[in-house]
């Protein structure tokens, strides 16, 4: 099995490895066997100095995260070369700048499955339409949308965010 053939799956390390204090002497043993990478969406959200940049920048900050405030040029190379190539750094996403960081994680050949996580991998308007098509298997979880947002408020408050703005 290879990227080419599979997507969505989960490598749990916590699961593999829940002693913190075991976790730095084995972390190649415990890379080894971690065939499956997951890849959130946000790591492709544009930059804060991209939305200042937009016609109304206060919106375009607001709305972040909506289908129009991604960089799916880069999205779409990362998953192109990936699929070409095999191997790729991706970005990794910083809550507490809430910006990209542009080649922080490695996706090696070992990585056979890659997970995209996300709310827009059923989209099929514009670009949205290509990226979707990248993607091996497409599949749908439902939660709660409490759940979601006590999720989203915990992130909030993890980074630093005040109650109210969090």
């Amino acid at each position: 099995m290879s990227f080419k053939e599979t997507f969505f799956v989960f490598c749990d390390r916590e699961r593999l490895m829940p002693d913190p204090q075991k976790a730095s002497s084995i972390d190649s043993l415990v890379e080894t066997f971690c065939i499956v990478v997951a890849l959130p969406m946000e790591k492709f959200h544009l930059y804060h100095h991209q939305l200042d940049t937009m016609k109304n920048p206060e919106e375009a900050h607001a709305r972040r995260g909506t289908p129009w405030t991604f960089d799916l040029a880069w999205l779409l190379t990362f998953l192109k070369t990936l699929r070409t190539q095999g191997s790729v750094y991706m970005p990794s996403f910083n809550h507490g700048i809430g910006d990209p960081v542009e080649d922080d994680t490695f996706v090696s050949l070992q990585h056979k499955v890659v997970i995209v996580e996300g709310n827009y991998g059923f989209f099929e308007k514009g670009v949205w339409k290509e990226v979707s098509s990248m993607f091996n298997e497409k599949w749908f979880i439902k939660d709660v949308i409490d759940n979601i947002m006590e999720r989203v408020l915990k992130k909030h408050i993890s980074i630093g965010k005040p109650l109210d703005v969090a």
